[in-house]
């Protein structure tokens, strides 16, 4: 159960941002910290978070990478999200050398990792599969995304039928 009478140590929370989307990674990593926060002493920092601030002013990437490597030097622990990541995996060996605890994301309670796992995964690949983003999405492109994913779905309903 999360604390409330003692200060909680910040967790930066690692994970894929631009593959295979940056939105949709960053709501499930914002569903994970939510969790990280209500079910244990951990106060989650989300880099992801920067999305919002690029779409107001945007920088390069490297000016976000570097931003990422100062929040996460201030961090008491790192937990890496599973995923491809080159940025992640950069930020996990900033925070060993710096020596941060590592947190095993498989030790993270079932909330936080249902938060990740069934939400990105799936969806996104049919997104990737489909040549649609939620990019693409915001572009106008919803219907046709919505359509695709649909009928992505139910071939994959009908080869799992036609596989029992």
């Amino acid at each position: 159960m999360a604390t409330t009478d003692r200060q909680r140590q910040l967790i930066y929370v690692a994970g894929p941002y631009t593959s295979p989307d940056p939105v949709a990674n960053t709501h499930a990593v914002c569903r994970v910290a939510m969790a990280i926060y209500e079910t244990t002493d951990w106060c989650p920092v989300v880099p992801h978070l920067s999305l919002l601030w690029h779409t107001v002013v945007p920088r390069p990437e490297r000016h976000w990478l570097d931003y990422d490597l100062h929040l996460l030097r201030a961090c008491d622990a790192i937990v890496r999200l599973p995923g491809y990541s080159a940025g992640a995996d950069g930020e996990m060996a900033e925070a060993e050398r710096i020596g941060l605890t590592v947190v095993d994301y498989h030790s993270l309670p079932p909330e936080a990792k249902a938060a990740w796992r069934p939400r990105v995964d799936l969806t996104d690949r049919l997104r990737e599969a489909a040549g649609y983003s939620l990019m693409d999405a915001a572009r106008g492109t919803v219907r046709e995304a919505a359509d695709e994913i649909d009928r992505l779905r139910r071939e994959i309903v009908g080869l799992r039928r036609a596989s029992t």
